[in-house]
């Protein structure tokens, strides 16, 4: 059988689809000995999947970085036609599936914030009314129209199926995972709590900056390094006027996008990671940090509980005194650290995208058994 993977929706800004797609393909590839595979990509993203070129079928397709209503042009016509000949399954990892395929088709639900329910738990609306278009009858559609519907966690699973009226049978969780080893030489004490993502009000950095200033309130000076991509150049800005507003400039540091080298650097010198996240399809920061022996400390919403399991403490995503009380237990506590770290590796173990591959190489046989028969 021959699987055509879209991977159009991969770009530099999206480190979460971008980080999902190519952990994905390369499992995929790594422990399928039975089917082909064909990447459909970008001009741009192309070298992201420079580690299994030899191994694929590439086809780039032009333009879809710089023009998104290209991108979903070529979703829509340009990879239904590509998939008409040879493929006999497509993969289509980016919420949105193509409306019309010639060939049976998996879409991965990804994207937390095209849920209304979700939108309505943070209070406001971050999406366009063209985005709002695009992610509710567009994607609804597609998804109707599909084969079948991954989710890349229970929570999302299940809200798809309370909300979009998709039969249970169609949809399957299967978590993302994360690729080792790690380094898990013992953290030395003193280190930063760390944030870490691109910097969107419902992630909550903001919570952090208050966190660290209930910190120094009580007469203990934690020190935190709040990282990411500005997204639209306002953000940055005023999480260092928060910071500077409480007196504690000189306790947070903003280096802003960071490169894989200095993120790992960061992780490394971390005492604990805060991630008290609104809302999240999944949480990859937290099961980074899982990885490399690094407690954790998120919002007790969406994915993330799921996520972690019993390896990190939860709160309340307003809750500056909880956070700043949490941070303090993990880095004051060293029986509390090791036990987290035990738990936060083993829970990492849990989530590879090897043990995500093989619950997709089964779906792909479920989903080819009819046709054989």
């Amino acid at each position: 059988m021959q699987i055509t993977v879209n991977t159009l929706s991969v770009t530099d800004e999206d480190e979460g689809i971008r980080t999902m797609i190519r952990g994905l393909v390369a499992a995929l590839v790594r422990h399928d000995d039975e089917n082909s595979y064909r990447l459909v990509c970008s001009q741009a993203n192309a070298a992201l999947f420079e580690a299994v070129a030899g191994q694929v079928e590439m086809v780039i397709v032009p333009g879809t970085r710089r023009w998104p209503l290209l991108r979903i042009w070529h979703d829509q016509f340009t990879v239904p036609r590509l998939v008409r000949h040879g493929t006999d399954l497509l993969l289509t990892p980016s919420s949105v599936g193509s409306l019309v395929t010639p060939v049976p088709q998996v879409v991965m639900m990804v994207a937390h914030l095209a849920l209304p329910s979700v939108r309505r738990e943070l209070g406001g609306e971050p999406l366009s009314a063209a985005h709002r278009l695009y992610y509710g009858p567009v994607m609804q559609a597609s998804h109707r129209r599909a084969t079948a519907v991954v989710a890349i966690s229970e929570f999302l699973a299940d809200r798809l199926v309370a909300e979009n009226g998709l039969c249970a049978a169609k949809v399957r969780a299967i978590p993302c995972g994360i690729d080792g080893p790690f380094d898990h030489s013992p953290r030395r004490d003193g280190g930063h709590v760390l944030f870490v993502s691109t910097l969107y009000p419902y992630k909550n950095p903001s919570l952090v900056v208050d966190a660290i200033a209930v910190a120094r309130q009580r007469g203990t000076s934690l020190r935190a390094v709040i990282a990411g991509r500005d997204p639209d150049g306002a953000q940055l800005p005023a999480l260092q006027r928060r910071a500077a507003e409480r007196g504690i400039e000189d306790l947070v540091a903003f280096p802003g996008k960071v490169s894989d080298e200095e993120l790992e650097r960061l992780y490394r010198e971390a005492a604990v990671v805060a991630f008290p996240s609104r809302a999240e399809g999944f949480g990859f920061v937290p099961l980074e940090a899982m990885a490399r022996g690094v407690p954790v400390v998120v919002a007790d919403r969406t994915s993330l509980p799921e996520v972690v399991g019993d390896a990190g403490l939860l709160v309340e995503p307003d809750d500056a005194a909880g956070l700043a009380d949490a941070l303090l237990r993990v880095t004051s506590d060293p029986d509390l650290r090791r036990r987290l770290r035990t738990a936060g590796s083993r829970r990492a173990a849990e989530l590879s995208w090897d043990r995500a591959a093989h619950s997709f190489l089964k779906l792909f046989g479920d989903l080819a058994g009819p046709a054989r028969g």
